[in-house]
């Protein structure tokens, strides 16, 4: 069984991997094209609701919005929730045990172009030593090891993991590894500030 997962409008006509889903049809009866479109505002809210633990009711005119900036583009709108946290707009208020948003502070802030503008824009203030790391590690590939990172980059590795912390922490990469999940936040954050 092969799964292939793309986004048709970033995978166009000259692109490799258009060959390989024509080879992949044309050699089974088997094969089957499965499109997902957007989601709609009624699923922005479905996901909010579940997400905020908030009344739907309470969270329309967030859904509306949110729809309408990505479009209902899921990874985006994810990236744009994540944004408005970082903005305060989007807030877990402790006394109220629950998600609070400001309307106003919302139609203010500013909309973003894209999922790249986004990304950009939150790594901006990151360390420069956690932004350097990241290029290396893109340069070993979509997965890579703690180790090899460490080794290509004349590191140690608690000293990569530690700069690795503001990467990991926002969600951008993910530690598959107990050992690296397990170094106390406050210890990466030291490390970070001393060695970033």
């Amino acid at each position: 069984m092969l799964i292939l997962w793309y986004r048709a409008d970033e995978v166009g006509p000259a692109h490799p991997a258009r060959r390989v889903i024509a080879e992949c049809h044309g050699a089974t009866d088997l094969s089957e094209t499965i499109s997902l479109g957007p989601l709609g505002r009624d699923h922005v809210e479905q996901l909010l609701e579940a997400s905020l633990g908030r009344d739907r009711a309470g969270l329309r005119h967030l859904a509306r919005h949110v729809h309408d900036v990505s479009r209902g583009n899921a990874f985006f709108m994810r990236e744009y929730l994540t944004s408005l946290t970082g903005d305060r707009v989007l807030a877990y208020d402790p006394h109220a045990l629950g998600w609070q948003f400001d309307l106003a502070a919302l139609a203010g802030t500013e909309v973003p172009g894209s999922v790249a503008g986004l990304l950009t824009e939150r790594l901006r203030g990151w360390p420069p030593g956690t932004l350097d790391l990241l290029e290396s590690a893109s340069c070993i590939g979509s997965s890579f090891d703690l180790q090899t990172l460490a080794w290509v980059s004349n590191l140690s590795r608690p000293m990569a993991a530690a700069m690795l912390s503001p990467a990991i922490d926002a969600t951008v990469i993910r530690a598959l590894t107990r050992s690296m999940r397990s170094l106390p936040p406050c210890r990466r954050t030291r490390m970070t500030r001393q060695f970033g």
